[in-house]
């Protein structure tokens, strides 16, 4: 039986529309993977029995109100009211929080992130390039010859900062074993341009702060997809 789950003006929004939309808008698949990363994330957390104190539950409490610019008990119970919300239900997601972000220290601890970096520091290696596009891979040949023949000056390309990581597969060895100045490709993309690199700069990878953040987040993600990979996900109504 469906159930009016919200209103827009006069017109009620079943519950029933709402799974519609989230079963067919692209939107809404967005959401539903991500609840189903989150419900993943918790039961593998309490599944290791991994804890978080009093404290950092209160201070999380705290950044979940003020997040939301409720600040008084006042503007907390009105907002949850309009939310049709209790206060132990919003605990319950803050505890969710909490548990979650102690699953994200077990898998991205400082110490699993360098090891990660050790292992793959060249995959965070950094270039600034200049790419050219041509909308045939006889232009963007033509080009390379012209330049390196000396008849023209590459200009006018777009430039780019890239990771070793982030770079197509297709020209990542070739790109970052170049010398500065030199071009690399054409690579033909997606959209059926073919594009040439030009290697401005090249940087070999540091491990500071944003870079661990970087790496944190993503064995985050990746340790997160993968349980929701090894259970499955799928619609029950």
């Amino acid at each position: 039986m469906s159930t009016d789950w919200l209103r827009c003006g006069p017109t009620a929004i079943s519950d029933a529309a709402v799974l519609l939309a989230l079963k067919l808008d692209p939107s809404g698949a967005a959401l539903v993977t991500a609840i189903a990363e989150r419900t993943a994330a918790v039961a593998r957390a309490r599944a290791e029995g991994l804890e978080f104190g009093p404290e950092e539950f209160d201070d999380a409490r705290a950044a979940f109100y003020s997040a939301r610019n409720l600040f008084e008990s006042e503007e907390v119970a009105a907002w949850l009211k309009m939310h049709r919300l209790t206060a132990e239900a919003v605990d319950e997601w803050v505890r969710e929080d909490c548990v979650i972000e102690a699953f994200r220290r077990q898998v991205a601890s400082d110490a699993v992130v360098e090891a990660e970096f050790r292992a793959h520091r060249h995959d965070y290696a950094h270039a600034e390039v200049e790419v050219f596009s041509f909308d045939t891979e006889g232009k963007a040949r033509e080009f390379k010859l012209a330049v390196w023949e000396g008849e023209i000056e590459p200009e006018a390309g777009e430039v780019q900062e890239m990771t070793r990581r982030e770079t197509p597969e297709e020209i990542a060895a070739a790109l970052f074993a170049a010398a500065p100045g030199e071009l690399v490709g054409p690579r033909e993309t997606e959209e059926e341009t073919h594009e040439v690199y030009r290697l401005i700069a090249r940087t070999e990878a540091e491990l500071d702060d944003d870079l661990r953040t970087e790496i944190g987040e993503r064995l985050f993600r990746e340790a997160v997809a993968a349980e929701v990979d090894r259970h499955g996900m799928e619609f029950m109504a």
